[in-house]
């Protein structure tokens, strides 16, 4: 799981004679969908385009959609495609949505599931 640690400062009085803030307090909590989505970004190394062709994946659009929201040519997404996939380490669309929920989103997803076992 990924955590976000952000340093607030705790308005406990004023100390000297600066008039300065008193204490600080650190609060760690579990990182937002949105911020985990950059470190992915950065982990890969991937492009901004790379990065807009792996959300259209995840969305499960074919490659002539995405080159037509993109503005590409069907062979330019393939590339970009080719190019994600190497980065990730995997070898299809499925493999690249598997890896990329099971590594950063099924973990805070699980986090508020309870589990039935029938049988």
């Amino acid at each position: 799981m990924s955590w976000n640690a952000a340093a607030r400062t705790a308005p406990f009085g004023r100390c000297g004679a600066g008039g300065g803030l008193g204490a600080s307090a650190v609060v760690i909590e579990p990182a937002k969908t949105s911020e985990i989505v950059p470190l992915i970004v950065d982990a890969y190394e991937l492009t901004d385009r790379e990065t807009e062709v792996t959300q259209y994946i995840a969305r499960g659009l074919p490659t002539g959609e995405i080159a037509d929201r993109l503005h590409l040519s069907p062979h330019t997404v393939r590339d970009h495609i080719k190019a994600v996939f190497e980065k990730v380490g995997v070898s299809s669309r499925g493999e690249l949505v598997g890896k990329l929920f099971t590594e950063y989103y099924a973990p805070l997803a699980e986090k508020n599931m309870t589990r039935v076992h029938t049988g």
